[in-house]
């Protein structure tokens, strides 16, 4: 096989070379041209808004509240009876 390699012009195996390259470049353009209009469809059926999906502050008191540092001291109390409890540092 290597000496029909040798054999062979220069700009016909880089031709060929080539080819296989772009042919490659084309399969994967092709599969992306294909997959792009489902990718909206993809973004709306598996993205939640930001106004329906939970945050991390919706689990803290009102920050606008009276006593709002009352009930996250509060909150501090229990998580470190809670860490006492099984023996996590705190």
């Amino acid at each position: 096989m290597l000496l029909l390699a040798t054999k062979l012009p220069l700009n016909f195996i880089f031709t060929l070379k080539h080819s296989f390259f772009m042919s490659q470049h084309n399969i994967r353009l092709e599969v992306m041209r294909s997959l792009e209009p489902k990718i909206d469809g993809f973004i709306e059926q598996f993205l939640i808004p930001i106004e329906e999906i939970w945050q991390p502050s919706d689990f803290l008191p009102d920050s606008q509240s009276e006593d709002f540092f009352e009930q996250t001291a509060q909150i501090r109390r229990e998580l470190r009876k809670f860490a006492m409890t099984f023996g996590l540092l705190w």
